[in-house]
């Protein structure tokens, strides 16, 4: 099975339609004093699961925010039962509830929205990192189904944030009483380490790494966004990647 992947809750028509990232974890202890240094906001619910609330990956790609799960006995339920899939410690990201299109198609055939579409414990890597991998359940049987991120956005209204494996979480440390806001930190769920700008994949000579978006920037983009300027900035987030300070 994969270690990181988006989780979809609720095919069931009673039940609370969620979808979060997930990551599996060896040691969430290790995850946890990762989360202290940036000051992250997370709670441990049980013995094998962490729920980074404050790190955000899937949003609305137009319209109102995804309205965030906020009850306490939804959020342990829905990571208790991808707990339960996974048969493994996990760290979870915020969860919120899927736009309407994507929720409506899953719950009508998630075959018919994934491609590659196999029991969870079967699933591999998809050779393409554009394809995003989803985790859901069907009649007991934890399925990981693979879609790209662009017909997520533009067919199903959800925009991720997929930009580096493994998980980790960044965020810019606080100035004075000023705090690191919940929307600065983000986790990053993905083994791709292509150009952020014309997706080519990434010299670890000539690239740029931004630590607050995780992005790399290869070395003919570099050249485009700064090289021979005093200081780089991140054409994603605008976060300060050359020099270091």
């Amino acid at each position: 099975m994969i270690d990181t992947f988006f989780a979809f809750g609720g095919l069931a028509v009673e039940a609370v339609r969620t979808i979060c990232g997930i990551q599996r974890a060896k040691k969430l202890d290790d995850v946890i004093k990762r989360l202290d240094k940036v000051e992250a906001a997370y709670k441990r619910l049980t013995a094998d699961i962490l729920y980074v609330r404050s790190a955000s990956v899937i949003e609305a790609a137009s319209g109102p925010a995804l309205p965030e799960v906020t009850s306490a006995r939804q959020i342990r339920q829905s990571l208790s039962g991808i707990q339960l899939l996974t048969a493994s410690s996990i760290v979870a990201t915020r969860l919120v509830q899927p736009p309407v299109f994507l929720s409506e198609a899953l719950v009508e055939n998630p075959w018919r929205v994934l491609t590659d579409t196999r029991p969870a414990e079967f699933a591999e890597q998809h050779p393409d990192p554009k394809f995003v991998p989803l985790l859901f359940e069907h009649k007991g049987v934890p399925y990981v189904g693979w879609q790209t991120s662009g017909v997520l956005e533009s067919a199903f209204g959800c925009k991720i944030a997929m930009s580096g494996f493994p998980l980790r979480v960044s965020g810019r440390r606080t100035r004075g009483n000023k705090q690191t806001s919940a929307g600065q930190q983000q986790i990053r769920l993905s083994t791709s380490t292509n150009c952020i700008v014309c997706g080519k994949e990434t010299s670890s000579y000539f690239r740029k790494y931004c630590h607050q978006c995780g992005g790399f920037l290869c070395g003919d983009c570099k050249i485009q966004h700064g090289f021979f300027r005093t200081r780089i900035y991140c054409p994603r987030c605008r976060t300060l990647i050359w020099p270091v300070e």
